[in-house]
This record gives structure tokens, sequence and C-alpha cells, in this order.
């Protein structure tokens, strides 16, 4: 053997053995990878489109994505919306791991698109689209980026819950009925709990066996009620509830059946938390929410906001957390709060979050009392929920001491929690509830001691009432209505005469000075005074208001009679109500989209 060969031979055999031990390195730098979150693999159990076009392109994905982000910056300049949506599409598919495109790619949809819309169904579904394009997709293949989370909850918020777009009624009826047909009503603790309990598998499901002889008979008559529609999404059943006469008569017969009520309450609640599953909503997680807040009605934008954003704080400190503690396990030293961002606390990147979730408390307590019907059909109108009140000073308390040293960055907060105690207080007067005003009055002089506020409660409300309500706007007028008719209704069913009746003609006045500064012919909005009431009143009968018992029936054989009329005329309606169409819910509120 020559001394070539021998030297070829050689260095064959020490490159096998560098590869082979090249491949032994694999496994510990792949968990390496993972570890630290430096894969742009998308995660398991999401889009299998996905994770083909991850793997098919290879090293060319970040070429592509490039090109076509760059095309995206274009068209956001040219204004063309609806183009962008197509590329940034391909852009979520080809880079699952970039957060960016997700959250541009929602926001445009939910945003920029639907406001070019005329139609109101098609206005909601592109809002509907970014909602899910983050709830579905962006966060499960980015579980750990908060921004993410804070984009879904700040849209529930801000573009539903808010009055930025003029069809927000319109979206709030939407979401309404899809969580009213998703919990089977206003997704009240003890549902959620059941919910929470219900089993995780089908065939955990039918081990029930009351639950598999309905099951097995649904079956025999034509219908699934397990059947995954949607992409599997949800389940049959709950088309069953959407529209009863869409599956054969012999089978809604069966699941209407009295002695099927209880097979099939447990077969609901599979199918209703198999449906939040999918939604990534938490029945144990919104419980502690509801029992953090106050008690949520699911159907309304607000606790969506919430869950989301805390969802996002909570990501956001994990990853603070994960972060010192790697420092430490390379000898590092820990990150002060310079190095977060140009020299602002870490805090800073946690008061977003907070943010959102102080911003819809206080969308609750101003106009957050959404009413609903039977079938999760909603009224045109807002009012004030006082019950969160308590929860909004205890929240404002507790970010005012996380973020009070950094005035520089959170004076925002300390002036929107000034503000909402001014406004607690003056409505609490206009209700007639002095206590509280007077308990409130102490909590500002206490935190904001400023020389405005450091002055006799009979002084500052006589300063703050001066041209109040000139200020409103036509919601928050209706939403002080609300709560004044409120008031006035309690004491009345409590057989107060002499508190009812100031409260009732208060609102009656306020209600004129308010129209006596909007007559201007290209004011559109009124206040219709008998369908404020009316809402009030379907509010308290339905137990809504949280009334005692006895004032409720004190209140029934106490009302007046225009009042009897407008609740006889309600309740007629309701009960002939169906299902609205589409055009019907239209029609309804074309007013909002004028």
């Amino acid at each position: 053997m020559t001394l070539l060969r021998l030297r070829r031979l050689i260095m064959i055999a020490l490159a096998v053995a560098l590869l082979a031990l090249s491949g032994q390195m694999v496994t510990p730098l792949r968990a390496r990878q993972v570890e630290y979150d430096l894969t742009n693999e998308p995660v398991k159990g999401v889009n299998p489109g996905i994770a083909l076009a991850t793997t098919a392109l290879g090293a060319f994905r970040g070429l592509i994505v490039d090109v076509i982000w760059i095309r995206m910056e274009e068209l956001v300049r040219q204004g063309k919306f609806f183009e962008i949506v197509q590329l940034a599409d391909l852009a979520c598919k080809l880079a699952p791991r970039f957060p960016e495109v997700w959250d541009f790619n929602a926001w445009n949809m939910a945003y920029n698109v639907s406001v070019q819309i005329p139609q109101l169904q098609e206005r909601w579904a592109w809002v509907r689209k970014g909602i899910e394009l983050l709830r579905q997709e962006g966060i499960p293949n980015n579980p750990t980026v908060p921004e993410l989370y804070f984009t879904l909850g700040f849209i529930y918020m801000h573009k539903v819950g808010g009055e930025i777009d003029e069809s927000h009624f319109w979206y709030k009826q939407n979401l309404g009925l899809e969580m009213h047909e998703v919990l089977g009503g206003s997704g009240s603790r003890t549902e959620l709990e059941r919910f929470a309990k219900a089993p995780k598998t089908r065939r955990e499901l039918l081990l029930d066996p009351e639950v598999k002889a309905l099951y097995e008979q649904c079956v025999a008559q034509g219908f699934d009620p397990l059947r995954e529609e949607a992409g599997g999404s949800s389940l049959a059943f709950l088309a069953w509830v959407r529209r009863p006469d869409s599956v054969p008569e012999g089978a809604s017969k069966v699941l209407e059946a009295p002695h099927n009520k209880d097979a099939l309450s447990r077969l609901a609640d599979f199918a209703r938390a198999r449906r939040l599953e999918d939604m990534h909503l938490e029945p144990e997680k919104m419980i502690a929410l509801g029992d953090e807040f106050g008690p949520f009605d699911w159907r309304s934008p607000y606790p969506h906001a919430m869950y989301w954003a805390k969802r996002g704080l909570e990501v956001t400190q994990r990853y603070r957390a994960r972060l010192a503690e790697q420092r430490k396990r390379f000898g590092l030293k820990e990150l002060d709060d310079a190095y977060w961002s140009r020299e602002r606390p870490a805090s800073y990147h946690d008061v977003r979050y907070d943010r959102v979730i102080y911003g819809a408390l206080q969308n609750l307590v101003s106009r957050g009392r959404l009413l609903y019907d039977s079938r999760g059909n909603i009224l045109p109108m807002m009012g004030p929920d006082y019950r969160f009140t308590e929860a909004m000073i205890r929240y404002f308390q507790h970010v005012n001491a996380l973020y009070g040293e950094h005035e520089l960055y959170f004076g925002g907060v300390r002036a929107a929690y000034e503000n909402f105690l001014i406004r607690a207080i003056v409505e609490f007067v206009y209700m007639g509830d002095e206590a509280n005003a007077r308990r409130y009055h102490q909590i500002l002089q206490r935190d904001f001691p400023g020389e405005k506020n450091l002055v006799s409660f009979e002084q500052f409300v006589t300063t703050q009432l001066t041209g109040y309500v000139s200020r409103l706007g036509p919601d928050e007028c209706r939403s002080l209505l609300r709560g004044l008719l409120q008031q006035s209704y309690f004491y009345a069913g409590a057989g107060a005469d002499d508190r009812a009746e100031p409260l009732y003609r208060r609102a009656e006045a306020i209600l004129r000075q308010w129209e006596a500064e909007f007559k201007q012919e290209t004011f559109r909005t009124r206040i219709d005074f008998a369908k404020t009431k009316e809402s009030v009143l379907l509010d308290i009968f339905a137990g809504r208001a949280g009334f005692p018992e006895e004032v409720v029936s004190g209140l029934k054989s106490r009302l007046r009679p225009e009042d009897a009329k407008i609740l006889e005329e309600a309740a007629r309606r309701q009960k002939q109500a169906q299902p609205a169409t589409p055009m019907e819910v239209e029609e309804k509120f074309k007013i909002f989209d004028q």
C-alpha cells in the first residue's frame, strides 16, 4: 500500500469519525435551541400547511420573507390594505416564529381593511379574522411573545369594546351571539366550573351510560352531535343549538325529550368545553379573573380584553424571570432597569398590559352594562356598571404602587386614576349615594393631595358639577341616566318614594339640559328616554341588576303606568323573539353606521 493511499484512508476514517461525532452533537444543540427559544420551526399542533411551508423552502424562507416585507411596506404607503392581506398571510406561513408578521396582519385586517367595508356583516368578518389569526395561530406559534397577547387584548378593548368605530354595536352584537352559543348564557362561575370538569375526550364522555344512550339515539336518527365541524373547531351539537331545524326532526325530539335532560346537559358541557379549548380560553383562568375583578358577562368584549392582557403580563414576567435565571447560570450580573429600553425601567414593558386591564375595567364602569336577551341578542344601548367601581379603584391603587415611583414614564396611569375618582364622585352624587361619594373623595385627597382636591366635599362637588352635563357625550349621558333610573327604581321597590322620586326627576332634568346643549342640525344622536327606561327595567327584572328579591317584588306593585306598559311591551317582544337574521340585525344598528 502506497503512502498516498494510506494517507487517504486515514483522512476518510478521520472524516467519518468527525461526522459521527458532529451527529452526536446535534441532539444537545437542538435541545439548547428549544431551551433558549432560538428555533424557527412551528410548534406542535398548529396548521399543517405552516409546517409544510417552513420545511419545504428551507433557508430560502428568510430571503422570500424579506422581499414580502419590503413589498408590504410599499403597499402600506400606498394605502392598498386589501393587497397586503394575501402577502401577510404568505409571510405568516413562511415565518411562523416571526411575531411581527402575525401582529401586523391581524392589525391590518381588524383596523385598516374593516373600515373600508360598507356592509356591517363583512366589517365584523374582518375584525373577527384579525382576532382569530392571533388567537388560533399567531399565539400558538409564538406562545412566549407577550406582544401578541397585548394586541389581541387591545383589539377586544379598543376596536370591539370602544367607540372608535361607528359600527361598534354591531361588533358587540356578533361577539355576544357567538359567546352566547358557546357558553349557553353569560358564562357565570357555575357554568365555567361545569366546563372545567367536563370530560376531556369523546371516549371519556361516552363512558357515561346515559350520554352514550342519548348519543346512539341521535345517530340512529341521522345526526351525530359529536361530529367535528369547521375544521374541528366545534361539534355538530352547537350547530343544533344555533339552528334546531338544521338537523333531522327525530334527532331534535330525542335531544329535547325531558328524560334526556341530564344527559343533554353533560353533552352540552363537553361540546362547549371543547369549543372554549379551541378558542384558547381556559375555564379555570376565566374563573380566576372573575374572582379577582367581579362577576363577568363573557358575551361582553371587556373580560376578553382583560383575559388576554393578563396572559400577556404573565408571559412577559416569566420571560424576565427566565432571562435572569439564564444570566445567573452563565455567571453574568443581573440586569438593572437601565438595560431594558433606553433607560426605561423593566416595568415599562408591563404597564401596557395593565393599561388594557384598567382600560377595560373603566369601560365596564362607565358603559359596560350590555343588555342581552335570552337568545344572546343585544339592545342597542349601553349603561354604567357600578359593580366594578371598587375593583377599578383597587386595581388603580395596585398599578399606582407598582409604577408610581417612575412618574416620568407612568404619569398617564396616575392621571387616569385621578380622573376616574373625580368622575365616580360626581356620578355617585347625582345618583344620591353621598356616602360612597364622600368615601371616594377621601381616597382622592389621600392619593392626590393637590390644592384643587384638598377642599371640603361640598366645595369640591360644587366646582365639579358646574358644566358637567354639557361635557358629556351621548353614551356618557345615557350611562348617567341609566344609573339614576336604576337607583330610583331601587328606592321605589324598597318603598322609599322620598328618595326615588327626586332621582327620577333628576334624570329627566339632566336629559332636558343635555338635549338643550345639542340642538344643532348636524348632531345626529338623540337619547330615547323610554328605551333607556326599558333597558334598566329589563335588567332589574331579569336579575342582572342584583336587586334583592323583595325589592323586585315591591317594584312590580309600584311601577308607574307608563313603565308598566313599557315592560309589558318588552315582555311581548321577548316572547315572540326569534334569532335575528344578519339583515334584520343590520337594520337595527344602521343608525350607528351612517
